[in-house]
């Protein structure tokens, strides 16, 4: 019986600095696995640089924010596993097959996560797993059930969409397989998206108020 197709899906806009790193460590991870790259409205040489590499999925569009680039990419992968890379960060080499035995292990469970490690200034922290924020979305695989269930991305989410689309399938009782095991490099730069922005600047707040809204029963 062969293994489940695996589709990576890696948005980005703008990055040309880290794009072909990115992409070669997904690739590390095994020579079956598809990528497809959203393009979302790049103005530097991101689409040069994704020209000049051979064996993946470019989808272009305009600038209109990582939900909808993920989007996009959902509706291009083909993969019955999804999982997902941010432009500017990692895949470890072991990231897919620890994931990936994790399903195997479980049938009923439709995501499996990992761990992360932070890496700051070229050096790297590893930090323990903290409520709500543990969740990071290049740390996980999803069964492609899992958007058939609750969803994709929120299009009107800039940020915390990942957030927003794990507590969906949490607050509906979906139990995901969690390891300890690190899975991901997330790089922290200073010029990443959320640098220096509260959890309220970030949307948390929001996504928060509408996960209690959704156990409360006030909303489907």
């Amino acid at each position: 019986m062969s293994s489940p197709r695996i589709s990576v899906i890696i948005p980005t806009y703008n990055g040309e600095k880290t794009i072909a790193e990115a992409i070669a460590s997904v690739r590390g991870e095994g020579d079956d696995i598809e990528v497809v790259v959203v393009n979302d409205g790049s103005t530097d040489r991101t689409v040069d640089i994704l020209a000049s590499i051979s064996g993946i999925t470019v989808v272009h569009q305009q600038n209109a924010g990582p939900s909808v680039a993920r989007n996009t990419g959902l509706d291009h992968a083909t993969g019955s596993r999804i999982a997902f890379l941010d432009d500017d960060d990692l895949a470890m080499e072991n990231r897919l097959a620890t994931l990936s035995v994790m399903l195997d292990d479980e049938p009923s469970a439709l995501v499996a996560l990992g761990r992360s490690v932070f890496r700051v200034e070229n050096e790297e922290e590893s930090r323990p797993p903290e409520p709500l924020l543990m969740y990071h979305l290049g740390a996980a695989l999803f069964r492609r059930e899992y958007f058939e269930r609750f969803g994709r991305f929120d299009p009107a989410l800039r940020t915390s969409q990942d957030i927003d689309l794990f507590l969906r399938g949490l607050d509906a009782g979906e139990r995901f397989a969690v390891t300890s095991k690190l899975v991901q490099t997330i790089r922290r730069n200073g010029e990443n998206t959320t640098a220096g922005r509260s959890l309220r600047d970030l949307g948390f707040m929001s996504v928060l108020k509408r996960s209690l809204d959704r156990r409360r029963g006030a909303t489907p």
